[in-house]
């Protein structure tokens, strides 16, 4: 003890000032992925053994069950790093810093019998590369760990997700099973789960090479064989989404292999200005991401917005339920207060009820609780099969200034709340940890609780897994010192768990009005390599009357400029309820480079920003052109014009001429009518909306005058079907319905 008193004295304490405005700066905040090693102070492992008296009022029971000296298990959502199987077993994960500086990191993995005892004292090492972690795990229907992580095969490489896969049910000798890679790509922080024949679906985020950046959201997943120990992996990874935090998450109904997916998708170049999109699959087997839906749909003038992290739960009647944490945002100046937090819940049952999980929003708190964190985040969602309870766990910081480490960072507790009606009401959370950090206590005398994850089945008991923090703040991002950290696993039995008194249900998600103007856009996207795609532009006047607005499009360039609009803008003036749609074609120039692009509509009433809606897609191109000017003017679409507008390119009606379809609806076959004015190369083809090429009616020249085709869906099924005409440098593009 002498030893240790005098290692923290020879460290001097800083001054902590007390910041002075409510606002809190938005700042860019890094992503770690394990390669730092941050040069902080060491404290060495000498502090009080585990558990220790400071527990008088923990709820339940902890087990050690390993340590760590990388005091970050996950940038934002955690996902499950806890998995209770059928055979009422536990089993965990996590990243373990195995020397100071995290020099030495892998992914280590323990499992507890019925009785709650570990099977190895520390855990066991569950990859074999030169460093991994960012760890999440499931278990199959017989009780054999997936564990997922980013991995680094060899010096020099790229991180790349992979899944190790225990030979046998709680054994803990681990198969490896490294997913394809994406050409230039790097990713990293995958979530996964596993659903009905060893079906394990992966979402994780490019690595991208600065902090604040968009970067790509991909998918993949892959079926294990339990006869041969092999893992088929699908040929390659599927883009989701673009995103600026690292709040994915995945969920499956093990019952019915529903698959959620769930996202941050960012509304301006912040990284704190989300909103959460969600795709429901409803077998898993072939995800469709241009189905997915925006769930919170958050306007300029709303003062929330998401934050993060995301958890995804199938309860036992198959609803999805989506927990969230929210933040404050202020959008006219760009800023945020500093810790304010609400965490949500919203369920497929209920999808218009937003219901409030915690209620941490207190402007006047001006304590900073670190990089990615606000006061209340990291919701977990489970159910307890017997009663069809439902809980969510989630961490708190302690912000009160007489319990901030020395270096000004609150340490963690971890709550839990209760639900007896599927979601619509929540008890007010449960401290089930209690743990005090003294006032300015020193490295090694905080008792921080972080990164906390609950397994979401239930069956009479929280599980809990959390990294146990013995200084406040996190080393990899340069707050704190290096401490040996303990994981703990933390059994609450759910009778003390009270589901009374409930949380006052007294904010809003949306403190506006829904806008008045409403615009999607609706992409039909062919195969990459991207170079043109149909889209389904639609406006709706949601207001009290008639009244005139306008309408435009442009395109977001990787490198983060924006084209002329690429339609519009035009202006209209449709009835109250009234939706206006029409589909375009957009060709997109093959000297443009590679890169993700952003397809952007706005309505508002007037030309002018901000706009009262707006809604946007994101298309890949693929190979990069040469040009000595990057981007060349984007193409104005063509296809069916809105109610007043005008051709931007004059050419387009004197080369040719689209006279229609006839019939449509048609059964089976249709005519398309068209007028040349000049000879011309003429291209027609039809595609679904999946944009897979269904035929080519024509591919040839053809003298001026008019000219059919006739299209014949006689082994097609009954559906919406898009056509693309192109006479010379002009195209054009249409719909039509194959009714049987």
């Amino acid at each position: 003890m002498k030893w240790r008193t005098l290692i923290i004295l020879l460290i001097p304490l800083p001054v902590i000032a007390a910041n002075t405005t409510p606002y809190r700066p938005i700042t860019s905040e890094p992503m770690p992925t394990g390669i730092e090693s941050p040069a902080a102070p060491v404290v060495p492992p000498t502090y009080a053994p585990f558990p220790g008296l400071d527990e008088v009022d923990l709820l339940g029971d902890t087990v050690g069950v390993g340590n760590t000296w990388h005091d970050v298990q996950h940038n934002g959502g955690c996902g499950r790093t806890i998995v209770h199987d059928a055979a009422d077993w536990d089993q965990v994960v996590w990243t373990n810093g195995e020397a100071v500086g995290s020099t030495v990191r892998h992914v280590w993995w323990n499992a507890l019998n019925p009785i709650q005892i570990p099977v190895f004292s520390i855990g066991v090492v569950c990859e074999s590369t030169i460093r991994a972690g960012y760890c999440v795990i499931d278990a199959d229907a017989a009780n054999r760990a997936f564990v997922a992580y980013h991995q680094w095969p060899y010096s020099g490489a790229n991180p790349n997700p992979a899944v190790a896969v225990d030979l046998f049910p709680h054994y803990g000798a681990f198969l490896e099973f490294v997913t394809p890679t994406i050409p230039n790509v790097s990713l990293c922080w995958p979530k996964m789960q596993v659903g009905p024949g060893e079906r394990v679906h992966l979402v994780a985020a490019e690595n991208v090479p600065s902090a604040g950046m968009a970067q790509s959201l991909q998918y993949i997943s892959g079926v294990f064989n339990p006869q041969n120990f092999t893992m088929t992996w699908s040929p390659s990874w599927t883009f989701v989404d673009c995103t600026r935090t690292l709040g994915q998450e995945v969920g499956v109904s093990s019952a019915s292999g529903r698959l959620g997916i769930a996202w941050m998708k960012y509304l301006s170049e912040s990284q704190i200005n989300n909103d959460v999109w969600l795709l429901l699959d409803e077998d898993g087997l072939n995800p469709n991401f241009s189905q997915a839906v925006n769930l919170t749909n958050f306007s300029p003038l709303d003062t929330l917005r998401a934050y993060t992290d995301a958890s995804v739960f199938f309860d036992q009647n198959n609803y999805c339920h989506v927990a969230f944490t929210t933040r404050a945002y202020f959008d006219s100046i760009g800023s945020s207060y500093w810790n304010a937090s609400i965490i949500w819940h919203w369920s497929e049952q209920w999808p218009d009820s937003f219901r409030m999980i915690a209620d941490f929003f207190d402007p006047s708190d001006w304590v900073d609780c670190g990089a990615w964190n606000v006061k209340a985040q990291r919701p977990s969602l489970g159910q307890d099969p017997a009663t069809g309870h439902l809980y969510c766990m989630y961490q708190v910081y302690d912000t009160d200034s007489l319990h901030l480490s020395a270096y000004g960072w609150p340490s963690g507790e971890v709550y839990v709340s209760k639900s007896t009606d599927g979601g619509m009401n929540w008890s007010l959370g449960t401290n089930v940890t209690n743990t005090i950090t003294p006032q300015q206590a020193p490295a090694g005398q905080c008792k921080s609780e972080e990164d906390p994850s609950m397994a979401k089945l239930v069956d009479g008991e929280c599980r809990i897994f959390y990294m146990f923090d013995y200084d406040a703040g996190s080393t990899i991002q340069t707050q704190g010192q290096w401490t040996h950290n303990r994981m703990r696993y933390h059994h609450v039995p759910v009778g003390l768990i009270p589901a009374t008194p409930l949380v006052p249900q007294n904010k809003h998600l949306h403190v506006t009005p829904p806008p008045q103007l409403d615009v999607t856009l609706t992409p039909y996207l062919p195969p990459p390599p991207y170079i043109s795609f149909n889209f389904q532009a639609s406006v709706v006047n949601h207001g009290p009357s008639q009244t005139p607005f306008s309408v435009w499009a442009r395109i977001k360039f990787p490198n983060g400029t924006w084209s002329d609009p690429t339609l519009g803008p035009v202006q209209i003036n449709p009835p109250v309820g009234i939706v206006v749609s029409r589909l375009r074609y957009q060709s997109i120039p093959g000297t443009w480079p590679a890169g993700f692009y952003q397809y952007v509509g706005y309505a508002n009433s007037t030309y002018s920003y901000p706009p009262l809606d707006s809604s946007w897609f994101y298309f890949e191109k693929w190979a990069g052109g040469n040009a000595s000017t990057p981007f060349d003017p984007a193409p104005y679409c063509t296809g069916e014009l809105f109610p007043g507008e005008i051709p931007a390119v004059s050419s387009e009606i004197s080369d040719f001429k689209l006279m229609g379809v006839n019939p449509n609806p048609f059964n089976p076959t249709t005519t398309i009518s068209y007028q040349l004015s000049e000879i011309s190369k003429v291209t027609l083809r039809v595609f679904d909306t999946a944009g897979r090429l269904v035929e080519t009616l024509v591919n040839e020249s053809q003298e001026a005058g008019s000219h059919q085709a006739t299209f014949d869906g006689s082994n097609l099924a009954s559906g919406l079907y898009l056509y693309t005409l192109t006479a010379g440098p002009n195209t054009t593009a249409g719909k039509m319905i194959l009714l049987k």
